[in-house]
């Protein structure tokens, strides 16, 4: 699992001008960066889930397992967080349901292996799962594996300073402590609003993310699954290109 302080100290050795803050607001300050970060990239599907390396579980109903023939109950799974997978990490239980119970099998470590060329998971449940076509139970695979970043990709970093530095600045206005900016004029001689130095939180995100880091947020972004390794968009741009 990725490593908070290992992360707090990349960012003070790599970002200059950052302000001299107390440790709780510097955690939540890089934390609301993590999660805005994890948002757009898609690697958000739970509560507090992150780009950061941690352990992910997903369920995977058992349907349409062909029981004869070369693939004789293989069941193949790409893996929901696809990028930055610790290949030895995973574990594979089998769960059956008949009625009101529930009975959960580990798998053993023979009966399944990732393929790196293909980024797969591929399960042989032969021994598991019974091709009874007489009432069959309901049948699923629980996959634990740890996927993520221990930190901060290095064509990110300017992106995250950049972040840093205006949420800093974001929650000392909400504190009352901005010092009044001064306004730019416009040909008129009059003062132009928008070219105010304390913009939006969301005016500067556009900003700096869409214009700025969109191409190396891409390639860490899931949103587009597997088979666009490039990434290519952002939930933050799809959901700008839907409106």
């Amino acid at each position: 699992m990725a490593e908070f302080t290992t992360i707090k100290e990349q960012l003070e050795t790599n970002c200059d001008c950052l302000p001299e803050v107390d440790e709780r607001l510097f955690e939540r300050v890089l934390d609301s960066v993590i999660s805005y970060i994890s948002q757009i990239t898609c690697w958000r599907t739970e509560l507090c889930e992150t780009f950061l390396n941690e352990e992910r579980i997903e369920l995977i109903p058992i349907n349409n397992l062909e029981c004869c023939g070369c693939d004789d109950r293989l069941m193949t799974i790409t893996p929901r967080f696809f990028k930055m997978i610790d290949m030895d990490s995973f574990k594979v239980e089998f769960i059956t349901v008949m009625g009101l119970s529930e009975d959960v099998i580990e798998i053993d470590s023979e009966y399944f292996s990732f393929i790196e060329s293909m980024n797969e998971l591929r399960i042989d449940l032969s021994r598991y799962y019974s091709c009874n076509p007489c009432c069959p139970p309901e049948t699923i695979v629980r996959i634990r594996y740890y996927a993520g970043f221990d930190l901060i990709p290095d064509c990110l970093l300017g992106l995250f300073c950049d972040l840093m530095r205006v949420l800093y600045d974001q929650m000392k206005c909400d504190c009352g402590t901005c010092q009044p900016c001064e306004a730019k004029t416009n040909l008129m001689g009059e003062v132009d609003e928008d070219e105010i130095v304390n913009k939006t939180l969301d005016n500067f995100l556009n900003d700096v993310v869409i214009k700025g880091y969109i191409n190396n947020l891409s390639m860490m972004s899931l949103c587009l699954g597997e088979h666009q390794p490039w990434g290519e968009l952002l939930e933050y741009d799809r959901n700008i290109r839907r409106g």
